[in-house]
């Protein structure tokens, strides 16, 4: 099962939420308690930011990497377009809004 390191409140763990809900993926959400709770995330994967996402072995940081990671792991209903113009420009708008 995949789990997802989290702050309830963070923005970017809430657009990684809702890319496991619209895909459809089990997942387990691990809430990181600030400052204790970063340094194990630290200890685990290398990054005291979240979100992170475990899949098996391999951690992912970074929503817009986790979003990315999930479409060409679990391509069934993609986020992010295949067409190289369209999704150059999603990635684009995408990294403005974050």
């Amino acid at each position: 099962m995949l789990e997802l390191y989290q702050w309830e409140l963070s923005q970017y763990s809430e657009k990684v939420r809702l890319i496991l809900d619209f895909k459809g993926l089990d997942y387990r959400k691990i809430e990181v308690t600030p400052g204790i709770g970063q340094v194990e995330l630290f200890r685990l994967t290398g990054q005291r930011q979240v979100p992170v996402l475990k899949d098996r072995n391999k951690y992912i940081a970074d929503s817009t990497e986790i979003a990315k990671y999930l479409d060409l792991e679990y391509p069934d209903r993609p986020i992010i377009p295949q067409d190289p113009k369209q999704r150059g420009l999603t990635l684009l708008i995408e990294e403005w809004a974050d």
